[in-house]
């Protein structure tokens, strides 16, 4: 009995992971944002998950390359500072994390997905929403 139940709960778990592997999709494909009052579109590589709101850049953290947007400890911020000034609270963490925020979107398909991300000086970049989750408030 121990062992039907061992198969059924690996069965399980194999499910959940190809599931959840089944939404993350690693492409070349573009983006586009506003600079200097222009529209520009790129072609960049970038992974997604629409499941999670999960958007990273896939090239510059090849081939075991040290990688800011992958490699980001926690931060503590102070919630008072954060109230202080005016602004998107994304841009805000972005900038403590010596980020680049900007809104843009990418496309998946045909759609496109509007956002927000965290660009760093190795190329790097993750969407504001992934980065805030990495905040730890202190007080």
């Amino acid at each position: 009995m121990k062992s039907v139940k061992l198969k059924i709960l690996n069965v399980l778990i194999l499910s959940v992971i190809s599931l959840g592997s089944a939404f993350a999709e690693c492409i070349d494909g573009k983006v586009k944002y506003i600079q200097q009052n222009k529209e520009v579109i790129n072609n960049e590589s970038y992974c997604y998950d629409l499941a999670s709101k999960l958007f990273i850049s896939s090239k510059p953290c090849a081939h075991n390359k040290v990688c800011q947007s992958k490699n980001l400890g926690t931060i503590e911020i102070k919630m008072s500072e954060m109230a202080a000034v005016t602004g998107s609270l994304g841009f805000k963490i972005c900038e403590k994390y010596h980020g680049t925020p900007q809104i843009m979107e990418y496309q998946v398909q045909t759609k496109w997905i509007q956002t927000s991300r965290c660009i760093f000086s190795d190329g790097s970049f993750i969407d504001n929403a992934t980065i805030a989750q990495k905040v730890k408030y202190v007080d």
